[in-house]
């Protein structure tokens, strides 16, 4: 990977967990300190990268690269858009 891409990658990385910790905040869940995780390595069961919750607690998980989303975050998530993109 050329310096350029990782550091885009590494700063893209950055910006995913400020992203998950203002989701977390928003339902009154600590944050999560930022922790480097390597994508290809996944030793536990999937869990939502947003609140926590493992892929047998909830409905659906969905996968994306290095993270994973729950139907329940993502509901959330549609809520706080549409509440906000009034302003």
């Amino acid at each position: 990977m050329s310096d350029d891409l990782e550091s885009d990658y590494k700063k893209a990385e950055r910006e995913l967990e400020a992203a998950i910790n203002s989701l977390r905040k928003y339902q009154g869940i600590e944050p999560i300190p930022y922790r480097k995780r390597d994508p290809l390595q996944q030793a536990e069961p999937p869990f939502c990268s947003f609140c926590g919750k493992g892929k047998n607690e909830v409905q659906c998980l969905v996968a994306g690269p290095a993270v994973f989303i729950c139907n329940e975050c993502v509901t959330l998530a549609a809520e706080f858009i549409a509440t906000n993109s009034e302003r």
